[in-house]
């Protein structure tokens, strides 16, 4: 493109003729002059009507001041508007709209007869920039300011942007347009695009992004083959899971390959690889070895293996199973089975599919024995007390709204953006007396999945849970000043709740067991642990029922002071709040 300049001496006046007016010897030159300057600058700006060319925004906050760059717009009227220097206007104190209007007035030094009304000679062009909370009529909107305060926010995206537009017939015009100040190299496009021959891509290609079919990069189908859906690859949110990138073809999941980039996991035959690096929904062939470095969860079917063999290469001597002080023995085949079938149950997570690709995660709590309640600090906590628990299942992080809505017709909470943080639910709608719970719903879900039993978990059951085998303040020690790498709390959580899992879990692989959510157990409140039962799967009630009942974790709302694995808090069965849950199972 050659090399354009700017023009000189623009003129910005033109003749108003009125009846007895005679003709100055300029105004023929003149008029000439104002219509060609428009029209040469209207050509090399490329405008069409109702687009905006430059008149970009900037906020300067020590002088409270907008300013306004040179540049054009035309107005509903078609009407020219062309600012050549910058200018600057003050922000008023209230919310409100930047707008520029085209506007004429008299050039009062130009009057030619006194006794004839409006007879002066010339109009001068004045663009007026105004604030206002509503549309003018023959106006076009630069921006928007909102005013909290002392804090202003001035939102470009506002604008009538520039650019070139084709009209249509149905009124939806294609607009091409620059990417502003901000990204002067970018060419943006609304519509779609055709291209009758190669394209050529020096740089990036970045697709559109949001939970619609046709977002992403679309491929027609070969010709002639009605058979199959169109393929694609987009990025993708679904209901309460990250965003994934996805190559597939229709809605099927089984031909879908997901990619999380967040987490760099990968699932084929899914819509959803979950925590798993690789996920795999079908048959796999294999034809060379497979090689595991880490533990294997879930069954292992050794009974259709009809050719092979499967190896194991060491079994460590432990005290389970028990092979006496001689290490030297050979185990027994059924010694060994026993040792698997142990070392698989401890690692084993239980998923269950609660439909709408929303599943949930729990984790397998090995039994044993430890010490409840905390020797110092707060009587609630006392006395220390040794307990025993039995094997569970627990939820690997406190209950989501994504879980809760696929598993209650009563959703609570249908935001998009908050279908993965922990929902927030009374003690009642959980485990109530009434005939909507959730845990009652929930068992009648998963009848078909096997005859699990769901719960609330104890108190003890939780402590035991977070404790994760230690008996220190917190399961990763005794300093507080490293909480923040496990718990959202007053102090990190700007007073709302987050997305599950994004801090450090313990040792068992539990998420969020302190803050984001306060967790319902099912004991009643009991101000100290005199009387305790100490059988960890036993719940402790009072004779005559309490009103209040025991919640464990601390929440988003929580100071961190009051943040332990002891720490102990009671509210109304009735209460929301900051209160959450997670299912135990057994």
């Amino acid at each position: 493109m050659a090399k354009t300049t700017d023009f000189t001496n623009f003129a910005t006046e033109h003749p108003n003729y009125f009846p007895g007016q005679y003709l100055l010897e300029n105004d023929f030159e003149l008029q000439h002059q104002y219509l060609s300057d428009r029209l040469r600058y209207q050509n090399k700006s490329l405008h069409v009507s109702g687009i905006i060319e430059g008149l970009e925004v900037t906020f300067t906050e020590d002088k409270n001041q907008v300013k306004i760059q040179s540049g054009s717009a035309i107005d509903s009227q078609g009407n020219l508007i062309v600012l050549k220097k910058e200018i600057t206007k003050n922000i008023p104190e209230c919310d409100s709209e930047l707008y520029i209007e085209f506007s004429h007035k008299y050039n009062e030094d130009t009057e030619q007869q006194e006794n004839i009304e409006d007879s002066f000679t010339r109009w001068k062009e004045e663009p007026i920039l105004m604030f206002k909370n509503t549309t003018p009529d023959n106006a076009v909107k630069l921006a928007k300011l909102t005013i909290s305060g002392e804090k202003i926010t001035l939102d470009v995206e506002e604008r009538q942007y520039s650019g070139i537009s084709l009209p249509n017939s149905n009124g939806n015009a294609l607009t091409l347009r620059s990417g502003g100040s901000a990204n002067s190299n970018l060419a943006i496009l609304t519509g779609s695009l055709k291209i009758d021959g190669d394209l050529k891509v020096e740089g990036a290609i970045t697709p559109s992004f949001g939970n619609c079919e046709n977002n992403g990069i679309m491929f027609a189908k070969p010709p002639g083959d009605n058979s199959g859906d169109a393929a694609w690859i987009r990025y993708y949110r679904r209901k309460g899971r990250a965003t994934t990138l996805e190559i597939g073809s229709g809605n099927d999941a089984k031909d879908h390959i997901v990619l999380m980039p967040s987490k760099g996991n990968v699932g084929i035959g899914t819509k959803d690889p979950g925590d798993y690096k690789l996920n795999v929904n079908g048959n796999q062939y294999i034809s060379k070895d497979l090689t595991v470095k880490g533990k294997i969860s879930g069954n292992i079917d050794t009974v259709n293996i009809t050719s092979g063999q499967l190896a194991i290469a060491r079994i460590p001597v432990q005290t389970e199973p028990n092979l006496g002080d001689n290490h030297d023995a050979v185990p027994t085949v059924g010694a060994v089975y026993g040792y698997i079938q142990q070392v698989i149950n401890r690692h084993m997570q239980l998923v269950l599919h609660l439909g709408d690709e929303i599943f949930l995660e729990m984790v397998y709590i090995p039994g044993g024995n430890f010490l409840m309640g905390s020797l110092e600090g707060n009587s609630r906590e006392m006395p220390q007390h040794p307990v025993s628990c039995r094997p569970f299942y627990i939820g690997k992080y406190p209950l989501t709204n994504a879980q809760w809505n696929a598993v209650m017709e009563n959703s609570i909470e249908r935001d998009p953006a908050l279908q993965d943080h922990p929902v927030k639910v009374s003690w009642e709608y959980v485990r109530g007396g009434r005939d909507d719970t959730f845990l009652k719903a929930l068992t009648s879900k998963m009848k078909s999945k096997g005859n699990w039993l769901f719960r609330l978990p104890t108190e003890a059951q939780w402590e035991y849970a977070c404790r994760a085998g230690t008996q220190t303040k917190y399961y990763f020690g005794d300093n507080e000043d490293q909480l923040g790498e496990y718990a959202w709390s007053a102090q990190n959580s700007n007073r709302e709740t987050k997305q599950v899992g994004l801090k450090k879990p313990n040792q068992w692989g539990l998420y969020d067991m302190y803050g984001n959510v306060s967790e319902w157990c099912q004991d009643d409140w009991h101000p100290n642990y005199d009387g305790a039962p100490k059988n960890g799967e036993d719940g402790w009630f009072t004779k005559t029922g309490s009103e209040n009942a025991v919640h464990r974790g601390g929440s988003y709302q929580t100071d961190p002071y009051y943040i332990s694995s002891t720490a102990r808090s009671y509210a109304s069965r009735g209460a929301f709040g900051d209160k959450g849950f997670r299912v135990v199972a057994y």
